[in-house]
Parts: C-alpha cells; sequence; structure tokens
C-alpha cells in the first residue's frame, strides 16, 4: 500500500514537472514547484501512509494551480494576438496621409537655415520636369490643423482654382526661403489662373505674376524621398462673393511627391511573398487549435504571437517600401512618363511674425501633365 501511494506520488511528480516545462516554453522563465522534486524514492518509502497521502493532496492541488496558470497565460497571448491585429489595421491607414496637406505642408515655424547648410546638388533626375507643362487645380478651405482664422472656411466652402505653369530650365536669382534658398532653384513660368465658376458667378480672371519658383528637394520628404516645391504669386486676395473663404493675396506655395519612374528594385514583390507564406503558415495553426489539447493551444498560440511579431515587421518595410516606390496608380506621370507627382499635394501661404515665419495650410492641390498650348484653345490633360 505504501508502494502505491509511492508510485502515485511520483506519477503527479512527473505531471507537475511536465506543466512546469510547458510553462517554461510558454514565457521563457522555469516555474519550479514548491516541493522538491528531486527527494529520493527510500526516504518517501520510510513515510507512513498518512505523511505520504498529505503531500499527494498537496501536489494535486499545485498541479490544478499550475494549469489555471496554463490558461491564464494562454489567455494573455490571445490577447497580445488581439492587439497586434489591431496594430496591424491602424498601419494600413497610415499610407493614405503620407502626402496629405498635414504632412506635405506643416504648420511648422521654419528657421532660419544655417549658412553653412550643404546644399543638394542637382542630378539628371532633379531635371526630369525640365521644359514641361502642368495643369495645376487648387483646392482651397479649411483643412484639418490649419493655422488660419477661426472664422475661416468655417462654413466648408471650397475655392476651385486652375493654374497653369511650365517648369523652366533657367535658375531663380532670387533667394525663397520656401525653397531653402538659390541653390538649384529654377523659375516657374505662369500661363494662366482662374477662378472656378459657381452656380451664381462665372469663371474669373486673377490677376498673377508670370514668374514663380520651383526646385526638386532631394530627399527631404517621408522614408528619404524627393519633394517637390514650386510656388505662384497672385496679386489680390481671391473670394467668391459673400464667401467665408479666400486665398490671399501673395505667393501660394506647393508641396508634392516627386518620383522618376526608374527600374523598381522588387523589394514590394518579396516582401508581399513571405507575407504569404507567413499567411498560409498562420492559416494552419488556426485549424490545429481547434482541436488540440490545452498544452498544445499554449505552444500553437504562442507560434502565432511570433508569425504576428514577424508580419507586423515585415508590414512595416512593405509600408516603406511603397512610400519610397509609390505604385503608379498615386502618380501623375509627365508625357515622357520619367517622372511622377503624387496626385494630391499641400497648399499653403507665408505668414511673417516677427522674426519667426509661420506657414498656414489652406488646402491641397491636384495635377496633371498636359502638352505645350499651339494656342488658348488647345489643352490635352493626360487621363
Amino acid at each position: 500500500k505504501s508502494n502505491n501511494s509511492v508510485s502515485a506520488v511520483e506519477h503527479i511528480t512527473s505531471m507537475k514537472l511536465l506543466v512546469s516545462l510547458l510553462l517554461m516554453s510558454c514565457s521563457g522563465a522555469l516555474v519550479l514547484p514548491s516541493r522538491s522534486l528531486a527527494a529520493p524514492a527510500t526516504t518517501r518509502l520510510l513515510s507512513s501512509q498518512s505523511s505520504t497521502q498529505q503531500p499527494v493532496e498537496e501536489l494535486k492541488h499545485e498541479i490544478e494551480d499550475l494549469k489555471a496558470e496554463a490558461l491564464r497565460r494562454m489567455q494573455a497571448l490571445k490577447l497580445e494576438l488581439m492587439e497586434a491585429d489591431a496594430a496591424e489595421k491602424e498601419k494600413e491607414t497610415e499610407m493614405d496621409s503620407v502626402f496629405s496637406p498635414q504632412v506635405a505642408v506643416s504648420n511648422v515655424v521654419h528657421k532660419e537655415q544655417k549658412a553653412n547648410r550643404m546644399e543638394v546638388q542637382s542630378t539628371d533626375e532633379t531635371d526630369l520636369l525640365d521644359g514641361t507643362v502642368w495643369k495645376v487645380m487648387l483646392n482651397i478651405g479649411r483643412e484639418q490643423d490649419t493655422w488660419m482664422p477661426k472664422t475661416w472656411g468655417v462654413s466648408g466652402e471650397r475655392l476651385l482654382i486652375n493654374v497653369e505653369v511650365e517648369f523652366k530650365r533657367e535658375p531663380l536669382y532670387e533667394r525663397e526661403e520656401f525653397l531653402n534658398g538659390m541653390a538649384n532653384a529654377k523659375k516657374l513660368e505662369v500661363h494662366h489662373v482662374d477662378l472656378g465658376p459657381t452656380l451664381s458667378e462665372d469663371l474669373r480672371h486673377v490677376p498673377f505674376k508670370k514668374t514663380g519658383g520651383w526646385r526638386v528637394a532631394a530627399g527631404e520628404g517621408p522614408m528619404g524621398t524627393d519633394v517637390l516645391r514650386f510656388y505662384i504669386e497672385i496679386e489680390q486676395d481671391v473670394r467668391h462673393q459673400g464667401g467665408d473663404v479666400y486665398c490671399p493675396k501673395g505667393r501660394v506655395y506647393c508641396t508634392c511627391g516627386y518620383f522618376p519612374t526608374h527600374k523598381p528594385t522588387g523589394i514590394q514583390d518579396t516582401l508581399r511573398a513571405e507575407q504569404d507564406r507567413l499567411m498560409a503558415r498562420y492559416n494552419d495553426l488556426t485549424l490545429e487549435m481547434e482541436s488540440a489539447g490545452v498544452f498544445d493551444k499554449i505552444r500553437i498560440s504562442k507560434e502565432m504571437l511570433d508569425i504576428r511579431m514577424e508580419a507586423g515587421k515585415l508590414g512595416d518595410q512593405l509600408n516603406e517600401a511603397r512610400v519610397r516606390e509609390p505604385e503608379k496608380s498615386l502618380l501623375r506621370l509627365s508625357r515622357k512618363g520619367d517622372v511622377g507627382l503624387t496626385k494630391e499635394g499641400g497648399v499653403c501661404c507665408k505668414v511673417q511674425k516677427g522674426l519667426a515665419i509661420e506657414y498656414h495650410i489652406l488646402g491641397k492641390f491636384g495635377i496633371a501633365s498636359i502638352q505645350k498650348r499651339q494656342n488658348d484653345l488647345e489643352e490635352n490633360l493626360m487621363p
């Protein structure tokens, strides 16, 4: 009878050690039982039946506690999986705002550039707009985070201003803080500026100066991408009669992404293939989980969490690749197709406050390449 009790103790002790090892695989730390698992069998044989029965009951209780702890940790793993899933969905929306007005033209007080700042040298890739003509549609109205007056554009009214510009090769011999000085800045020839019609007003021509400026700012965009900066100058405030939104007189600054259409690296395809592999394995584990026992579920949950963590890293890398090499559907290509500009960019105006310069968001703009006009009636927009 004493031998039977000893066998029971050894069996329960083995079960307890197994549960401890499983918990170690889940958390990386071995959960040791409170009583020694290495007590010699000869010592236990000397114990009486009553004294042996007591540790058996205690070991049973400890095993139940370990099982409960295992279930608790499995539940914690599930919660981590849910949090990882929510974080992944949040990252998917980040691409939509990479070149939003708030990102392209932020309400940051620009300080004077340091005199010894190293200017980016012009390369063939920054000259791809030379001699090209583009149609710009300014969409002026209240945007999130603007510093325009609180009453400006609260009605939701928008001004649609059509602008036609040509990016010239000639240098711009004028210092403009928005273009980071004169280095690599070029002239922008403005052909016309028109305020779009409404139900109560016809198309109206807006007085403007024929020369603006532009520059490709290499490496100044998200993830080190290039940015196109340009400006036009209008000679009066532009507004509809009775409206609460206006485009102020002076220079109107525009910013958008600039992407030469060089040969893609293929990194996006590689990352997507790895994502597909992880997804297939994750689906297999999901099916295994349905019929697995409690301890197998712990192992499967841990592997699923590892996959989600790895997939999250791949998602970050893929988002970066999408920013550096955006799909052509997100770009407006030049007539030659050798450079693309983001379909939407940010518009702002400059406000001088003492020694500080502020850029206030005015809205956004769309852009499309057109052929040079042979006469005033020719205007071939790219699809």
